[in-house]
């Protein structure tokens, strides 16, 4: 009698497992929420040929920054999700045929020169003027706003003007960071992003603000010439070309690295570009404004802010179920 019940419940979880992997084909694994150890091989494009992939070792000739799309892409079924993320509300503002839906804060323009702030937006917002009506390329934009870009987007378009295309080569693009969200560790450094940034080292930002590298150097600094996968002595000895160091323990005997990657993104994480501190005479301490009743409450910012693989995060707003592609927001009380 056992036996015959044990069968029954076996056949009963095989149909219905198998029903709801039919209504879902994206179903993946047992269900279970635990997170995945990430310890996995680092990859780069190939310098030979960019559609293809190549493997870092630390005993390489020259070692190379990690690419978050071909790392992330090995498990992550290929360039397929990376191409569906890409299409997200963080990535997707250049993009003419998604809808700006409600206004929000534009990026500004600042010229101290002539004592000038302008608000622009890649979005089609009321009050703001498209970056290339101020003659602001896409590389340009990066380099000015891609300290608070999460990478994608703008930062992977490739520039027509043709003196921009050398400078593109040598700094690379921004792809989608991954780990500007979902990297846990205490020793990920957003500002050491917003540095390499500055220093149009788009292709080794990545690597330089996670835990295990470092990135001395400045694209901006090498000449249009210069190749930074073959790269010969400089004329300039003072010049200091980017150049990536892993520290000595991060792969193991697999030549494997360790994220510490999350599922749910920590406050920490959205604080760097979704947070201000008002400073004037009684200065910038928090006991001098009054906290967020949600965080008080215990919640997270992505309790409300939800998403799923498509990343179209949710703003929270009427009517956002309207214009959104994400379902949940129709299931979302603002």
């Amino acid at each position: 009698m056992r036996k015959r019940s044990t069968v029954i419940l076996c056949l009963l979880l095989f149909v219905t497992r198998s029903a709801v992997a039919g209504a879902d084909e994206r179903l993946l694994g047992d269900g279970s929420r635990a997170i995945p150890v990430h310890v996995i091989p680092l990859f780069t494009n190939d310098p030979i040929d960019e559609e293809k992939t190549l493997k870092i070792t630390p005993d390489d000739e020259l070692l190379l920054p990690f690419s978050t799309r071909r790392t992330c892409s090995e498990c992550h079924i290929s360039e397929h999700n990376y191409e569906i993320i890409s299409k997200g509300w963080h990535f997707n503002a250049a993009d003419p045929n998604v809808s700006p839906g409600r206004t929000g804060q534009p990026w500004i323009f600042v010229d101290a020169s002539i004592a000038t702030q302008i608000p622009i937006s890649y979005r089609w917002w009321p009050g703001t003027f498209k970056p290339e009506q101020l003659g602001i390329t896409p590389f340009q934009f990066t380099g000015l706003f891609g300290r608070h870009m999460p990478g994608g987007g703008v930062g992977e378009l490739k520039s027509d003007n043709i003196d921009e295309i050398a400078r593109q080569i040598v700094s690379g693009k921004l792809e989608i960071n991954c780990l500007i969200c979902h990297d846990a560790s205490p020793a990920y450094d957003p500002a050491e992003y917003a540095s390499q940034i500055a220093r149009q080292n788009f292709r080794w930002v990545a690597a330089a603000s996670c835990e295990f590298a470092s990135v001395s150097g400045s694209a901006k600094d090498m000449p249009d010439t210069y190749d930074p996968f073959m790269p010969e002595p400089l004329e300039d000895t003072k010049l200091v070309p980017p150049t990536i160091t892993y520290r000595e323990n991060a792969f193991d005997h697999k030549n494997q690295v360790f994220f510490d990657i999350v599922r749910e993104v920590p406050n920490e994480r959205c604080y760097f570009c979704h947070s201000n501190v008002n400073v004037d005479k009684n200065g910038s301490e928090k006991w001098a404004a009054d906290e967020d009743v949600h965080l008080t409450a215990g919640m997270t910012c992505v309790d409300c802010h939800r998403e799923g693989l498509g990343h179209n995060t949710i703003r929270g707003y009427e009517g956002e179920d309207m214009v959104s592609r994400n379902p949940l927001a129709s299931t979302t009380t603002s």
